[in-house]
């Protein structure tokens, strides 16, 4: 996984048993707790790696990475370059306001 440092700071967080890795403060993937890395896709990549036979992780927008593009340096950091990518083109959630009474 060094090879992602070439993307930027990459940081990690726990999320609900798992762990989110950010880079510019953007989650582009999911380490899941059977440590397989699942990367953040949108409709721009989705096809792409359907052809690639990535599983899909639950109800979130993440696949998870083949072995074979694991094992490539060039081909996790040309992967992950595409889940930052469609991290930045995915809206903010807005946060939902509390009406007081």
């Amino acid at each position: 996984m060094r090879e992602l440092t070439q993307l930027g700071k990459v940081q990690s967080a726990p999320m609900f048993g798992e762990h989110g890795l950010f880079v510019d403060d953007l989650m582009f993937a999911l380490v899941t707790h059977d440590e397989m890395l699942h990367l953040k896709v949108d409709h721009e990549k989705r096809a792409a790696l359907k052809t690639a036979e990535m599983k899909f992780h639950g109800k979130r927008p993440c696949h998870q990475v083949p072995l074979a593009v694991m094992e490539d340096a060039g081909a996790l950091l040309e992967w992950t370059e595409g889940s930052v990518a469609a991290a930045g083109r995915a809206k903010p959630a807005k946060a939902k306001s509390k009406s007081r009474r």
